[in-house]
């Protein structure tokens, strides 16, 4: 026994085309999702110094300790402090992605107003990035934008000649990602008066066929 063939009535063609058009919507929203940023990871081992040592890190310096204090670190319980006159420095070398993007970040401040002459600086494969000639109180954040190359040292250096007390916590480097295309709020709007208009026309074929 053969079926007959029934030709889609309008409000059918109208439910279908709604459909089709929700199916979009649900796509498009599902893939705005899934591209919403995550946490950047920091590429730093030990950046807030939390295993009470230099763990993780190349020193070029004696001057430096990890101190233990809850309430006057920034990060956690520990961070390190610059409390001898000197200098030095300390490192560490990690994968990159050539061409991409990164941010370095510290945190400094001096124990007792303005250290003018206590100086640090953050170098990019030997290079310098950035330069603070003093320091203040309380804690500050100094940030600045490199780009990788597919393996990078980082490298934090301080100078210190005077009788302050600086310290140092919660260094990073992170990966900057590249901006996705986020559809205008235009865009949606188009969509949702789409929508409308198909939802009306669909009640008014209704309305058509019933009178």
């Amino acid at each position: 026994m053969f079926k007959k063939a029934f030709a889609a009535t309008p409000i059918q063609k109208a439910k279908f085309e709604l459909r089709k058009l929700f199916s979009a919507f649900a796509l498009a929203a599902a893939a705005l999702a899934s591209t919403a940023p995550a946490s950047a990871q920091n590429l730093l081992v030990n950046g807030s110094f939390e295993t009470g040592d230099l763990t993780g890190w190349n020193t070029h310096s004696s001057a430096l300790q990890v101190t233990h204090s809850i309430l006057a670190a920034l990060d956690g319980q520990y961070y390190l402090r610059e409390a001898s006159v000197g200098g030095g420095s300390i490192s560490q070398t990690f994968a990159t992605i050539a061409g991409d993007s990164y941010e370095i970040s510290g945190w400094a401040r001096s124990t007792g107003g303005v250290a003018p002459d206590s100086r640090f600086y953050f170098t990019w494969n030997h290079q310098f990035v950035l330069i603070v000639n003093a320091l203040y109180s309380p804690w500050k954040n100094y940030t600045v934008t490199v780009t990788g190359t597919g393996s990078d040292t980082f490298e934090f250096g301080y100078f210190h000649d005077d009788l302050l007390i600086v310290d140092y916590d919660n260094f990073s480097v992170t990966h900057i990602p590249s901006t996705a295309a986020v559809p205008e709020p235009e865009t949606y709007a188009m969509m949702l008066a789409g929508l409308g208009l198909l939802g009306f026309a669909a009640r008014r074929r209704k309305q058509a066929i019933v009178a």
